[in-house]
This record gives C-alpha cells, sequence and structure tokens, in this order.
C-alpha cells in the first residue's frame, strides 16, 4: 500500500516552528511513525465488495428467512442475536453487496453512529438494513479497524462529517473516503489490536461480575425483603400468618402508606428552569427522571453526589416549608414503562442544603418512627409490594400513580432492629457493586488513554521487525 502522506508545504504553514519529530511525519491526521501510512477506508476493504449500506425496504418479516442486522443489534461492539428480524431470499439476494461474511466488520451510519460488530461465523449469510454499513476488511487486521474506528480521536472526527439536520448520518461516500493512520507492517496491527482486545475482555470480565452481584443482590434482597431469609438473632417464632402480599412471618406487621408516612409537598418545575451551576444558597430540586436514569441507588448521599441533582434558576419562586430532611423518600409518580412504576430515593446527609421535591414526585417522611434510615426506599421493593404499585398504574404510553392510591398501598414492616440489619446487608450489597463500577470506569479510562497512544504511533509495540522499539 503507497498511501502515505508526505508533509506537505501546507503542513508546514501549519507547523510554523519546524518541530523535528525524529522517527515521525506529520500528516494532516497528525504526527505518525515515518514506517506508517494515512489510507482511506475504501482502498482497504474487498474490491468485488466495496463499501455499502444494506437493505433499504426488508418487507415483513420471514419465518426462517434471511436475517438481517439493524443499528439497534449493535451493542457494545458486539452484534446481539437476540432479536434480529429477518426478509426473504429474494430481497436479499437483490443486495449481494452486503451478503455478510465471517469476520466482515460492519458499522452504523445512524443513532449509535460509528457503532461497530464483526460478524460471527453464525451469522455469515445474513444481510444489513439501511441504517448499516460493510466494510469488508481484506488489507488491514479486522481488530484493528474495529479498535481504530471505535477510538475517541476517530470517533470526534467521524462526528465531523455527519450529514442531516434532524437525522444525522454518516454517509457512504464520506465514509469511503474516510482516512485512518495505518501501521504498514501487518504484525504491528496485530499486536496493537491483541493489546487493545485484551483490555475489552477484562472489560466484559468485570460488566459480568457486576452483572451477577446485581442478581444475586436482587434475590437477596427479595428474600430479606419478604421475610422468606431472616437473621437468627431476630426469629422468635417460625410461625407465619396469611396475608394479602402472601405469607409473612408472624409478627411481621402489614401498613398502608398513610399510616407510616405523610405526604409532603412537591413542585412542577420543568427541566428548563433547572441548571447545574452551584453557589452556597442553591436549591437543589429532586426531578423524577432523575430517578429513573441518573441515581444508581436507592439512598442518594448527597455529600458524594449533590453534583447529580440540578439547582433551581434564582428567581423561582417555591413553597419554604418544603424542604427535605435526611430518611425522606422521594417517590416517582410517572414513568414510561411499568418497571419504573413506583421507582424511589431515599436522602442521606442532606446536612445544611436546601432540598425540594421536584416534577412527578411523590415526596413521603415517616410521621411514626416506625421505619429506620436506609429501610425506606427498600419498603417498595420487594415483589408483592412492586407488583401492587404496578396494578395502581394507569394510563397508556405513560404510567403515573397518584397520592391517593399510593396512600392505600399496603407494605411490608419487620422490627426497627430487623429493618436496619436488612437495610445494613443491602447497602453493604450496593457498596460492593458501586466499587465494582468504579473498577469498570477505571478500566474503561485506562483503555481509551492506551487507546489514543497505541493507535497513533505515540507508543510503539514490539513485533520481530520492530524489536528495537519500546513496549
Amino acid at each position: 500500500m503507497n498511501c502515505s502522506t508526505k508533509p506537505s508545504s501546507s503542513m508546514t504553514k501549519a507547523n510554523p516552528n519546524h518541530i523535528e519529530k525524529p522517527g515521525y511525519q506529520l500528516t494532516k491526521l497528525g504526527w505518525i511513525p515515518e514506517d506508517w501510512e494515512v489510507t482511506s477506508l475504501e482502498k482497504l476493504v474487498d474490491p468485488q465488495r466495496p463499501i455499502s449500506y444494506g437493505i433499504v425496504q426488508t418487507g415483513k418479516p420471514v419465518e426462517n428467512g434471511i436475517k438481517c442486522i439493524r443499528v439497534i443489534d449493535l451493542v457494545e461492539g458486539q452484534i446481539d442475536p437476540s432479536k434480529l428480524i429477518t426478509t426473504s431470499q429474494k430481497i436479499s439476494d437483490s443486495y449481494k453487496r452486503t451478503i455478510l461474511q465471517e469476520e466482515d466488520v460492519i458499522i452504523a451510519l445512524r443513532g449509535k453512529i460509528g457503532q461497530l460488530g464483526i460478524v460471527s461465523k453464525d451469522l455469515s449469510g445474513a444481510n444489513l438494513t439501511r441504517g448499516v454499513a460493510l466494510l469488508a476488511a481484506t488489507k488491514v487486521e479486522k481488530n484493528y479497524l474495529k479498535h481504530q474506528l471505535s477510538s475517541p480521536l476517530t470517533k470526534k472526527r467521524l462526528e465531523r462529517n455527519l450529514n442531516g439536520s434532524a437525522l444525522k448520518e454518516l454517509s457512504i461516500g464520506v465514509l469511503r473516503k474516510f482516512n485512518i493512520p495505518l501501521p504498514t507492517n501487518g504484525l504491528e496491527q496485530q499486536k496493537i489490536a491483541t493489546i487493545l482486545s485484551s483490555w475489552d475482555k477484562a472489560i466484559q470480565k468485570q460488566e459480568a461480575l457486576i452483572a451477577k452481584k446485581q442478581k444475586l443482590k436482587k434475590g437477596l434482597m427479595q428474600q430479606l425483603l419478604t421475610g422468606k431469609l431472616r437473621f437468627p438473632e431476630f426469629v422468635k417464632s417460625t410461625k407465619t400468618k396469611e396475608t394479602k402480599l402472601g405469607e409473612i412471618p408472624e409478627d411481621w406487621e402489614l401498613l398502608t402508606v398513610s399510616k407510616l408516612f405523610k405526604f409532603l409537598p412537591t413542585n412542577s418545575f420543568s427541566r428548563a428552569q433547572m441548571n447545574h451551576e452551584y453557589s452556597y444558597d442553591s436549591v437543589f430540586n429532586i426531578h423524577y427522571g432523575d430517578i429513573h436514569a441518573t441515581y444508581d441507588h436507592v439512598l442518594l448521599d448527597l455529600d458524594k453526589n449533590d453534583t447529580l441533582v440540578p439547582v433551581l434558576e434564582n428567581d423561582l419562586k417555591y413553597n419554604q416549608d418544603a424542604y427535605l430532611k435526611d430518611g425522606d423518600l422521594i417517590v416517582a409518580d410517572a414513568s414510561e414503562d411499568y418497571k419504573g412504576v413506583g421507582d424511589c430515593i431515599e436522602l442521606k446527609n442532606v446536612r445544611g442544603r436546601k432540598v425540594l421535591s421536584g416534577l412527578h414526585t411523590i415526596a413521603l417522611r415517616d410521621l411514626t418512627g416506625r421505619t429506620v434510615d436506609g429501610f425506606r426506599a427498600y419498603c417498595l421493593k420487594n415483589s408483592p409490594v412492586a407488583k401492587n404499585l404496578m396494578k395502581l398504574a394507569t394510563g397508556s404510553k405513560v404510567y403515573g400513580i397518584s397520592k391517593a392510591s399510593i396512600s392505600r398501598l399496603e407494605i411490608l414492616l419487620p422490627s426497627k432492629e430487623e429493618q436496619q440489619k436488612i437495610a445494613s446487608v443491602l447497602i453493604e450489597a450496593d457498596q460492593e457493586i458501586e466499587k465494582l463500577r468504579q473498577q469498570l470506569e477505571e478500566l474503561k479510562t485506562q483503555k481509551k488513554g492506551l487507546m489514543q497512544q497505541l493507535l497513533t504511533g505515540q507508543i510503539r509495540v514490539k513485533t520481530k521487525q520492530y524489536a528495537h522499539e519500546t513496549t
């Protein structure tokens, strides 16, 4: 391949100080090793299978038909085969260019722009839809190409080349002419890909461990919150009683929300009336959307996570008697799906902060002292209570629950001492998961930095031809 881009006069102008970097050349993509080149994607693929997008109209699904990969089937650099649509053999044959072969690279042109996947043996013979393009790479190590195209620097360059206004899209013409830096030595490409793939495996292993811990915690939570599993020190009798929520320990109670909590004032300020510009007298506002999507734990510790909570614009008027305090429970009263009905958080470490319960929320405060800090948010999380919450929800596209309906909701309540023990065990499980998530983010950050160095040649790898170079 003779696609190397040498420094030009225009590049010299962009480098007025005539900076010298021995062993490197200045290209339109920046400094790269002298023995690397800058080449377009169209020069790296099989000329008989040029870069193309897939089927425009797949028609109705066909039983045992030809599988088609859509943008939504590309997930975290993998092809998710679980929900693939199908098309007829006739339609697929009319798009022969994008009939897939094992190890083909594919890339999303819209939506998840730049999301990639490599075709497995099982998907050989499948096809693509209009939003996905084929890169039948033959003149580059495929995993190197995948890593290069998914690197942060390359993604930024791809985003600068998008077409359209409402629906952004990467055109085939742009993709064909898109340039990447490339080691001319195939062994170096392979070594770089192997190193980065090892980081991918570590990340995937960490993600699998987190998923396993989450599943174990969910099972433990359901057992503890229904009394199916108990701590020996609290078991005075093995007798149980039958209730509307099923069989529960004899010494547990079944009480309505209205007998345990009082309702606090909330507001309906929109997102447009909030920001993240904090000052000493900021008024924090809990928005229902953040309960669903932003807060990872049932306990919202403001000492650790206050920057996740938006604050109100300075000129807004609100009820100053509505400030929340430690232990208050905030429930989202609207959700786009049943699973989100009744999502809630409990506040921790409010201290002197001014905190309000915002749009589409229901705020509750313990009336009787019958519940303990750390346990309240779990009251709505066990299976029988959650199912009853879903039954109370109304609506079609958006599901909602009212104060009146939630006030009648019955919840399971052990003694305060047992509540404390249950909460401590579940909080410890959450903390373990959070630690694993932090380690995952560290791995991703480290990989991101390594990609930037390896994929631009700023760090070289050892191969037989490059034994004198550093690793």
